[in-house]
């Protein structure tokens, strides 16, 4: 069974511009280098989120085995290697240095001549384009600072590969973020995470190995309930955080796949939607949630985790017509519900970008450069 990237190939094509079937010619035909820094903190799981993501393009990924200003370590060399196998058997992570790299993500501070390096700092990230050098970084990576980093470096390795068109992307230039504070790294040490309870995921498709993997990497433990109904196929291993084309051979059931990432936390898994996580705590044979991680991709699948009535509700989303919506809507019971978040809409009617438009006269092309900050004016 070979990897079918048809799905990353599409999604390329429409943020470049191009006609798929060239595309994919000239990213078969593309040298993308990884460097690291394997004395920092947080750099191995760092360097495994970008090859992993890298390796879901069919492109000629190599790895600098000597590191920024030290050698990789066997053990990590050899769990990369098996990691890009894994996702890809006939396309090899190649180790040393090709001649003229197309593109160069490196993960530490230690270098400034890549297209892009990048370090976890706590809970956040810190991104430095091509001749940028890096602050103090103020505390240890977490393994959400290192899953941050790793997705933020593979985005600007993917703009390089695919040649995306630039309407669609950020010039280059530093970034210093934290998704828990929402501003810059706080110097802080992070609080570890906490023993999970009464917690349920439902949803163990593209967001929910994402879920998946930043519980990996902040040693979760404790117990969860994980919902989805669904087998891991051949489309999701370019698609989805975690996943093998083995997984996808013996099409093992996603609650599976989490559980099996997930070794400290119980697992229980439910192979059903929210409506049944609902009925099994109806009849007692499940567990009430206080804290719900939703993961789904429908306005119905949310409306069914509404019902739920858990005391707190996070809603991951990405998509949207506009091409860049990310969100995270919280749902409390005093306040907006899921259904309040994503209202039913009539067949055909506009999307929810459409209706942001309409409503403040800011066009849809504005809306999609969600780097940049609305002004006053």
């Amino acid at each position: 069974m070979s990897t079918d990237y048809s799905r990353t190939i599409r999604l390329a094509s429409r943020a470049s511009d191009q006609e798929p079937t060239a595309l994919e010619s000239r990213i078969q035909a593309t040298d993308v280098l990884v460097s690291i820094d394997p004395d920092e903190p947080a750099a191995a799981l760092t360097v495994e989120v970008v090859v992993a993501n890298l390796r879901r393009l069919p492109v000629r990924l190599w790895l600098d085995s000597r590191g920024g200003r030290a050698r990789v370590d066997p053990k990590l060399l050899e769990r990369l290697q098996s990691l890009a196998a894994g996702i890809d058997p006939d396309r090899e992570l190649r180790v040393g240095r090709p001649s003229d790299p197309t593109v160069h993500v490196h993960v530490g501070t230690g270098a400034t001549s890549a297209a892009a390096s990048g370090a976890p700092d706590g809970h956040g990230t810190r991104i430095r384009p091509h001749g940028s050098h890096f602050p103090r970084t103020l505390a240890p990576g977490t393994g959400l600072g290192a899953v941050l980093t790793g997705a933020m470096l593979s985005a600007e390795a993917f703009k390089g590969v695919v040649g995306v068109a630039a309407n669609r992307r950020a010039a280059p230039h530093p970034i210093d973020f934290c998704p828990v504070s929402l501003g810059e790294p706080a110097s802080d040490p992070p609080a570890p995470l906490p023993h999970l309870d009464r917690v349920a995921l439902v949803g163990a498709g593209a967001i929910g190995t994402g879920i998946t993997l930043i519980l990996q990497g902040l040693g979760a433990h404790g117990a969860m309930t994980v919902v989805d109904p669904q087998v891991f196929e051949e489309p999701n291993v370019t698609t989805y955080s975690l996943g093998t084309m083995a997984d996808a051979t013996i099409r093992l059931a996603k609650v599976d796949l989490v559980a099996r990432e997930l070794p400290d936390v119980d697992v229980q898994p439910l192979v059903g939607t929210a409506h049944d996580l609902v009925a099994g705590i109806d009849d007692r044979t499940l567990v009430m949630p206080t804290v719900v991680l939703g993961a789904v991709d429908s306005i119905a699948a949310r409306h069914e985790i509404a019902s739920i009535h858990a005391a707190r509700t996070f809603d991951g989303s990405t998509g949207g017509a506009a091409g860049t919506t990310l969100s995270l809507a919280e749902a409390l019971p005093h306040g907006p519900c899921l259904r309040c978040y994503y209202p039913a809409k009539a067949a055909g009617g506009p999307s929810t970008e459409q209706q942001v438009a309409h409503l403040t006269g800011i066009s849809l092309s504005r809306i999609a450069r969600g780097q940049d900050l609305i002004t006053e004016a």
